[in-house]
Order: structure tokens, then C-alpha cells, then sequence
């Protein structure tokens, strides 16, 4: 029984993972003919909306749950707007992989936060990763994507928001959290596109597409399949599947936008995806003498 709910763990998360890294494809598409700031109003503003018609019964907050959520959504917030911004002048690939350097910043982070020297794998990947990222984004005379360093900003914000979240969770019921921090992002977008241009009901039928995709399955039902069956799972074996996202990305990129990989992208990107399962390989170590 144990087995068969670990391997149902595994696919669920999975699953959650593919929408994910899917959402990369979709927003890059989004937000060619629409600002950041309006897709994430409209993003949110509906998963918000359906989260609360849904779950009305099970929402419930206090003082401290508002204050935790509403500071949740500040990492949120940062982590979807950089990311949005970003993936106006660079790949979908690209993006996913630099985002997924958030993997090894949180490991960085966590050995800063415990005045701990950081062990030789997560050194040794940090390293691996950095040289990967250089791959990826330098293009000729050595500059880097505007693109790029908006996604590498998203990785730091993602990294503060898995911290944070992770202790956050323990006190808080998960689903007022990602309730707090939805509507959060959702004004915040509101505001900025107030003073930036407008807040626009998009035309294009593309672009309704992407904003349903990302607020039904990558902000409702990948939360809900994370939250309900990551118990199932060891957070070493979640992380690695975590780390899957930018192949999914990048899958969905060369399909739905044909975008060309080229040599020099793949080295890249296979050091970094070496380098993430590496700065798991230290909570793996971790875990073996607690079984």
C-alpha cells in the first residue's frame, strides 16, 4: 500500500511538474502582444476568483496567516513578474533553465541561514551551474539577454519564496496561503498596470489560452496535486522531479513555438540539470540515517 501510494506520489508530482514547465511556452506567447503586468492581473485575478468559488468553505485566515501570506506574495510576486518580463526577450528554454537555478540558491541559502560552510557538492554545483548559465545566455561578443538577467533575478525571488514558504506552511493551512498570496500578486499587477498603461481585456484567443492554462492547471490543479499527494513522497525524490520542469519547458518551446536548440544551448543545459541533481545529492546524504 505504501509503494502504490508512493509511485501515485511520484506521478502526481510529476504531473504538477509537466504543467509547470509548460506555462514558460505559453506566457512567452502571452505576452507578445500583451503587457506583463496585465497577464499576471488577469493570471491570478482568476485563480483567485475560482480558488475562493471552490474552496469558499475551507479558507480561513487570521491576522498572522494574512500578514505570512501577504509576505509570501512579495517572493511571489517578484518571482512571476521578473519571469514575465523576461520571457518578452528571451527563449522559453532559456528561461526555464535559468529558473531552475533556484534549486541551488535555496541549498546556497540554506547554509548562509544556518551559519553553516555549504558542502562540496552544492559548491561543486554552483559552479557547474554558473558555467552552464554562461553556456545558455552569452551570445556573440559575449553579451548577455536583458531577457536573461530579468529570469535570473525570478531564480533569487523563487529561492527566497521556497524558504520562506517552506516554514510558513508548517504554521498556515497551504490553501488561505496560496489564497493570500494569489490575490496579492493579482492587485499588485492591477496597480502597476494602472500606472504603467491599462488594464485591457485581451483580444487574441492565444492569449486567453495561456491565461487559462496558467490559472487553472499551473496555479489550481498543479498546486492541489502538489499539496495532496507530496505527503507521499521524500523531498529528495520531489526535488529531483521538481527538476525535470525545464525539460518540459523546453519540449513544449520547440513544439508549440518551434524554437531551434541549438549545441551550445544543450551543453548548457545539461550542466545545469547535472548541477541541480548534484545540490540534492547533500539532502540525500542528509536523509539516509533517519531511515
Amino acid at each position: 500500500m505504501n509503494k502504490n501510494k508512493s509511485i501515485l506520489g511520484a506521478g502526481a508530482i510529476l504531473l504538477a511538474t509537466m504543467f509547470w514547465g509548460m506555462t514558460f511556452a505559453f506566457i512567452k506567447d502571452a505576452v507578445a502582444t500583451l503587457t506583463p503586468f496585465n497577464f499576471l492581473f488577469w493570471r491570478f485575478g482568476i485563480a483567485s476568483f475560482l480558488l475562493l468559488l471552490i474552496f469558499w468553505k475551507k479558507i480561513k485566515f487570521n491576522r498572522q496567516t494574512l500578514f505570512h501570506g501577504t509576505f509570501l506574495g512579495l517572493f511571489l510576486a517578484g518571482t512571476v513578474i521578473f519571469q514575465t518580463i523576461g520571457l518578452r526577450y528571451t527563449t522559453a528554454s532559456t528561461a526555464s533553465f535559468i529558473t531552475g537555478l533556484s534549486v541551488i540558491l535555496v541549498a546556497l541559502f540554506e547554509s548562509f541561514l544556518i551559519k553553516q560552510w555549504p558542502s562540496i557538492y552544492v559548491i561543486g554545483a554552483a559552479l557547474i551551474a554558473l558555467v552552464g548559465v554562461g553556456f545558455i545566455t552569452l551570445s556573440n561578443g559575449f553579451t548577455v539577454n536583458q531577457g536573461d538577467l530579468w529570469v535570473l533575478l525570478c531564480a533569487f525571488c523563487f529561492a527566497g519564496y521556497i524558504l520562506f514558504a517552506g516554514k510558513a506552511s508548517q504554521i498556515h493551512q497551504p490553501l488561505s496561503l496560496t489564497f493570500i498570496q494569489s490575490i496579492f500578486v493579482c492587485i499588485l499587477a492591477g496597480i502597476a498596470s494602472l500606472f504603467t498603461t491599462k488594464i485591457a481585456v485581451p483580444s487574441q484567443s492565444n492569449v486567453w489560452v495561456a491565461i487559462l492554462f496558467c490559472s487553472i492547471f499551473a496555479s489550481i490543479f498543479a498546486f492541489l496535486l502538489q499539496l495532496q499527494f507530496q505527503k507521499y513522497v521524500s523531498s529528495t525524490k520531489a526535488a529531483i522531479i521538481f527538476s525535470l520542469e525545464p525539460v518540459f519547458a523546453t519540449i513544449t518551446a520547440a513544439i508549440y513555438l518551434h524554437e531551434k536548440l541549438t549545441v551550445q544551448f544543450f551543453i548548457g543545459a545539461l550542466m545545469i540539470f547535472f548541477a541541480i541533481l548534484l545540490s540534492e545529492k547533500r539532502a540525500k546524504q542528509k536523509a539516509i540515517p533517519q531511515e
